[in-house]
């Protein structure tokens, strides 16, 4: 029988809620709780900035084996993601509306004629197909779920990977791109997972990182705690993503950022506990920048260097040729 959801609906391996986390309401198995100041509050869940680690956290710390868990079961779409999200943004990819994201993304990354490109955490494929029908490279999907995987591999690419160990060996230090879009704020050692990518980069291979911008000036205006997301555990701004990245080896070459989705909400549009207006929201956003076209993510980065303004941070960092 499934158990009841609870908290931040972290279970364990055996499908099998933690009696503290029963009691709690909170994450699931966890470390002890820091001394660090809080910086943010929402509920249950509690946001310190860490200075031994150089990022904002969750705090305590979830268990990093239940969260991988968590992805690898499926339980992301099934508790956390709306039930259609993956038709959704199937719509939106045949509709032309991320179009203009990936065509910048790709000006940004794409260094060389022939390459090959990784979508690390790449859900249902859409990044990957387009990249297919733009560039002659190989392009390469690794996605932890399975009901992702199933919908990447409906694409005439090759069959997308569960987890990074078919490349071990046989792709180190032979990929000349990577793509790490909204995965860092999810894992518990940041860092590690970067040093992880960075061994299958060829030297000066390109890393595309994209994390959610917190904690920004929009944010502090419209009561950033609403922005406390159950199921993330770090917590970025430019400044400590720059750090991570050149922590695990990478020269930044790139920052950027996307539409400043907060903007809706000192208009009075307050989308985060309305799904339909989010929805409503989130296409404005992508079919505005289908009629700008790639370069309205120019002002996007302007808007983040000149006043931190984005709702998500965009960096790309060269693998720095040292091993």
């Amino acid at each position: 029988m499934k158990p009841p959801k609870d908290g931040h609906r972290f279970r364990n391996a055996d499908n099998s809620l933690d009696k503290w986390n029963q009691v709690k309401g909170r994450w699931i198995r966890i470390e002890e709780a820091s001394d660090q100041p809080v910086i943010g509050r929402h509920g249950e869940s509690k946001v310190v900035f860490d200075d031994e680690r150089g990022y904002a956290r969750l705090d305590p710390l979830p268990d990093a084996g239940a969260v991988a868990a968590y992805y690898e079961d499926d339980q992301f779409y099934e508790d956390h993601s709306p039930p259609d999200w993956l038709e959704k943004e199937q719509r939106e990819y045949e509709a032309g509306l991320w179009d203009s994201y990936f065509e910048y993304l790709a000006r940004v990354m794409r260094a060389t004629d022939f390459n090959y490109m990784l979508d690390w955490g790449c859900g249902g494929g859409w990044f990957c197909r387009f990249w297919a029908s733009r560039f002659e490279d190989v392009v390469m999907g690794l996605e932890p779920s399975a009901r992702a995987r199933e919908v990447f591999n409906r694409h005439n690419l090759p069959a997308c990977l569960e987890s990074e160990a078919p490349l071990v060996g046989g792709y180190d230090s032979k990929i000349d791109m990577i793509s790490l879009q909204f995965v860092l704020e999810h894992t518990v050692e940041p860092v590690e997972l970067l040093r992880n990518v960075r061994r299958f980069l060829k030297p000066w291979g390109r890393l595309l990182v994209t994390v959610p911008n917190d904690f920004n000036p929009l944010q502090k205006r419209v009561n950033y705690y609403g922005f406390i997301s159950p199921v993330h555990v770090n917590y970025f701004t430019p400044a400590t993503l720059r750090g991570v990245m050149e922590k695990a080896g990478f020269r930044i070459v790139h920052t950027g950022a996307t539409f400043p989705m907060e903007l809706f909400l000192l208009l009075g549009v307050d989308y985060r506990e309305n799904d339909v207006l989010g929805r409503r929201c989130h296409e404005f956003r992508l079919r505005l920048e289908k009629v700008l076209g790639w370069r309205v993510f120019g002002l996007y980065g302007w808007l983040l260097r000149k006043w931190g303004w984005g709702r998500e941070i965009i960096c790309v960092g060269e693998k720095v040729n040292n091993g």
